[in-house]
Parts: C-alpha cells; structure tokens; sequence
C-alpha cells in the first residue's frame, strides 16, 4: 500500500543520505591540518600598570591647564597683553608664544613619567620611538589649545582655576584615564584623553609603529587647532 511504499522510500533516502555523510567526513574534499596554537609576536596579556602610565601620565599633564589659564588671566588684568599688542605680532602669535612654555613643559614630563614608569616598573614602551614621539607631541598639543580655550571663557583667577580643574577632572573620568573600569561610553570619545589613550596603547600594549597612532594623533591634532582658533577668536586682550 502507499503507507509501506512512504515508509520503504523515507528508509532508502535515509541511507544513501547517511553512507553519504559518512563517506564526506572520512574523505573530504579540502583537508584542513590542525596545528596546535602558540603565541606569536608580541602578544601579552595588559596588566593594570599598562592602562595607568598613559592614563595618569595624560591626567598629570593636563593639571598644567589651570597654570596656563591664570598666567594668560593674570597678563591679562595687570595690562601685559595690552602692552604687547604694540609688537608687529598678530594676536595668534602672541598666544601661540604664552602656551609654548608648557607645551614643552608637557612633553618633558610625558617623557620622564614614561621613562621612570620603564625603569621602575618595566613598563613596555613599544618598539616605536617614533609613533611614541608623535603620540607625546599631539597630546600635549591638545592641552596647550583646551588651556588657551578655558583662559578665553574665564573672567578672573578664581574662574580659571575651578573650571579648569573642573574640566580636567571630568575629562579623566569620563575617558578612562583616571581608571579604565570607570567611563563613559560614547562621551569619552569627545575627550582628547580618550584618542591619546588609543594612541598610547596602540604603541605600547599592541606594538604598533607610526601607523597605528596617525588616526588617534590626527584627532587630537584637529581637537588642538579647533581649540586654539576658538580661543584665539573669542579672546580679548583687555
């Protein structure tokens, strides 16, 4: 009857279909050879002191703000800046030479926390001194421009001081940089210490060279200029 047939034909196609199966899995047509993993380059698992340096060493650079605005306030009120307003010097130029002090203030002691973390700690800095070097550079850059910025919003010392502590601190919470279990997805990305840690760890956690940090390096270049032509637009020199 047609029952028997179904039943009869539902177990023929069963077989061929399972000796088919079976006949692929002992002789497939690719072959793929297992080889058993192992570590290779300069892969390493990050310890705590790896997101640390960087983090604290970007806070720590970016406290040099508060001193940059009440230098650029203080000028300011006691009538320095008006006095030199007489120089043949555009107005930019003239707040380009009051961040340079701290702009290179800010890499020397990039450079010696880094430095001290490698003796002291054992801290991996990368094989790139270059990458490194670009990455002290843009993030001290960065500062300089959001110093000058804070000094054009703020109307006295006391201004200054608070809202570029304010500023600083909130920008290595919500980045991470304080600590890298504490942030704020999605807003750390509006803060240059966020791109400098990219950068950083790209160097030295991933071993990566020039290439990894020219799209971190290049936002904190962009945030550096957008900050510094703000402040150099919106800044009154009396």
């Amino acid at each position: 009857d047609l029952e028997t047939l179904r039943t009869f034909f539902t177990s023929a196609i069963k077989g061929v279909v399972s000796s088919q199966v079976q006949e692929t899995l002992e002789n497939p047509q690719v072959k793929v050879d297992a080889q058993p993993y192992e570590q290779t380059g300069n892969f390493r698992r990050p310890s705590l002191l790896d997101y640390l340096v960087p983090g604290y060493s970007l806070m720590f650079v970016y406290f040099l703000i508060p001193s940059l605005a009440l230098t650029v306030i203080e000028e300011r009120q006691t009538g320095t800046l008006r006095r030199l307003l007489v120089a043949p010097l555009a107005r930019s130029q003239i707040l380009l030479g009051k961040l340079l002090p701290y702009f290179l203030i800010a890499i020397g002691q990039f450079i010696f926390v880094l430095v001290a973390s490698r003796l002291l700690f054992g801290i991996d800095l990368g094989n790139s001194t270059a990458a490194l070097a670009i990455m002290i550079v843009t993030s001290a850059l960065a500062m300089a421009g959001l110093g000058i910025l804070i000094a054009t919003f703020a109307r006295s010392e006391g201004q200054a001081d608070g809202l570029s502590t304010i500023i600083v601190l909130a920008m290595a919470v919500i980045s991470g940089a304080m600590f890298p279990n504490i942030a704020i997805p999605g807003l750390q990305t509006i803060t240059p210490h966020y791109w400098a840690m990219q950068g950083f760890l790209n160097v030295t956690l991933h071993g990566q060279g020039v290439s990894g940090v020219l799209g971190p390096a290049g936002i904190l270049l962009t945030m550096a200029a957008l900050f510094f032509t703000v402040g150099a637009v919106r800044f009154r020199f009396e």
